[in-house]
C-alpha cells in the first residue's frame, strides 16, 4: 500500500468562514452541555470567541490550516502563537466524519509541532471539554499532559 502525505495548507478567508460559520454553533452547544449553562448564554460567548479568533486570523496570530491527504480535504486546525510567550494554541482540530480513525488527528498533531518548532515554540497547549474522552485519548497518546482539570457540581435551591 502507498503511504499518503499529509500536509497542512492554509485557508484562505473564505475557507475561514465557512469554519467560523459551521464551529460557532457547536462550540456553544458544547459550552452548555460541559458547563450546565443556557445554550442562549453559551452562543453569546461563541459569537465573541469566535469574532477575536477571526479578528486575530486577520492579523496573522491565529493561523487556519486545511488537513489534505493525497489531495483530499480530511479536515481543519486552527492555532494561536504568542511570539513573546513562545507558546502556540490550538484552538480547534477536526477530523471530518468519513476521515476518522485513521489516525490522520494524530499525524496532523505532529505536523502541528514541527510548524510550532519552526516558528519558535517552546510549547503548545489546549482546552478539551470533560465529555470528550475521544480528544483526551488522543492528547494523552500525543504526550499532551493534564496541567489544569476544572470541574463544577450543579447545586438546587431551597
Amino acid at each position: 500500500m502507498v503511504e499518503q502525505t499529509m500536509q497542512l495548507v492554509r485557508m484562505s478567508k473564505d475557507e475561514f468562514q465557512e469554519f467560523v460559520m459551521g464551529g460557532e454553533e457547536d462550540y456553544a452547544q458544547e459550552r452548555s452541555r460541559n458547563l450546565e449553562t443556557l445554550v442562549e448564554d453559551e452562543r453569546k460567548v461563541a459569537r465573541q470567541q469566535y469574532a477575536e479568533i477571526a479578528r486575530d486570523f486577520e492579523t496573522g496570530r491565529v493561523r487556519a490550516e486545511l488537513i489534505l491527504v493525497a489531495g483530499n480535504r480530511v479536515g481543519f486546525m486552527v492555532y494561536s502563537y504568542d511570539e513573546k510567550k513562545r507558546l502556540a494554541y490550538l484552538l480547534y482540530i477536526r477530523i471530518f466524519e468519513a476521515y476518522r480513525r485513521r489516525g490522520y488527528a494524530r499525524d496532523a498533531l505532529g505536523l502541528l509541532e514541527k510548524d510550532t518548532i519552526r516558528l519558535g515554540a517552546d510549547k503548545i497547549g489546549l482546552n478539551v471539554f470533560g465529555d470528550n474522552e475521544s480528544a483526551k485519548r488522543l492528547y494523552e497518546k500525543s504526550g499532551y499532559r493534564f496541567a489544569f482539570h476544572g470541574m463544577h457540581k450543579k447545586i438546587k435551591k431551597g
